[in-house]
């Protein structure tokens, strides 16, 4: 059994949260990250079996790591679109979709950033209504990446 200071990783975390956050997306990833900190305070101490115990170690550590490295993604970087095939209880609940995004995704509505499978960069706006697609772009493949728009130039550099 591997045993780890959950304090010491609770520090961690709470380390990267941004406390004074400027938008959705540092939102979303506070969000995340107090997530995992409840998962702390609520995983359990002794597992019956330890292969049981092994296995939540892993995949719980593998997610906190995976929520830090996304945490650090700066703001101005693509994010991969990834898709994964439906499974059987999706296929019944959604009879029109060929595919599941398995990625983070832009907010209903927002405009941002594209990379279409052409290369080409342009905006569109994302959309969560009869599925999730992109306005412009609705079929597997043709977007690659987003990535939410910057913010306005402002003389003098000022920001809002």
């Amino acid at each position: 059994m591997r045993r780890i200071d959950a304090d010491e990783l609770k520090t961690a975390i709470e380390d990267r949260i941004d406390h004074i956050p400027s938008n959705d997306y540092d939102e979303g990833w506070n969000a995340a990250l107090n997530t995992a900190i409840d998962e702390i305070d609520n995983a359990p101490t002794v597992k019956t079996s330890k292969v049981e115990h092994k296995a939540y170690n892993e995949g719980f550590k593998d997610g906190v790591e995976q929520g830090i490295k996304l945490s650090e993604r700066p703001q101005d970087e693509w994010i991969p679109i990834e898709t994964r095939e439906l499974t059987e209880e999706e296929k019944e609940e959604y009879p029109d979709a060929t595919f599941m995004y398995d990625c983070k995704l832009p907010e209903d509505g927002e405009e941002v950033l594209v990379t279409t499978w052409s290369g080409d960069v342009s905006t569109d706006t994302f959309c969560r209504d009869d599925g999730c697609y992109f306005e412009s772009y609705c079929d597997e493949g043709d977007v690659i990446a987003w990535m939410p728009k910057p913010k306005p130039y402002k003389e003098g550099g000022e920001e809002e």
